[in-house]
């Protein structure tokens, strides 16, 4: 499993533009702007927020927003399928859902899911 340039496991502590939500950084293919340009992101009960055109700030009816979890969910994000772009997951208890494909939607049949850790566990990504 590779990751994108910046992408990482945050903690549910963590809190980005002044939300209780779980940032996540990524370099997020669906803005236009080319690869190699990481932009930022939130998780918040599932629903993911993503800075589409790399501003840095939220811009309603610009920004990507879907919901792929729920509540109490760990986010992750990395290249699942190696095609030189991220795409989300999630960490629930020891299940692992996977965006393989990018299409954010949990129902739809290149969803993955495993089974890898348990309860408490925190979710490690690498190379």
């Amino acid at each position: 499993m590779r990751m994108a340039m910046g992408a990482g496991i945050v903690l549910p502590e963590e809190i980005l533009w002044r939300l209780l939500a779980k940032p996540a950084t990524c370099l997020w293919w669906e803005t236009g702007m080319g690869m190699g340009h990481a932009k930022i992101g939130i998780f918040r009960n599932g629903l993911w927020v993503l800075d589409s055109n790399g501003n840095g700030q939220y811009d309603p009816g610009v920004d990507l927003q879907f919901y792929f979890g729920q509540a109490g969910d760990v986010p992750v994000v990395g290249d699942w399928n190696h095609d030189g772009r991220a795409k989300v997951g999630i960490f629930r208890n020891g299940l692992w859902a996977i965006d393989t494909i990018g299409v954010h939607n949990s129902s739809d049949p290149s969803t993955t899911y495993s089974y890898f850790g348990q309860q408490g566990d925190i979710p490690v990504l690498g190379d």
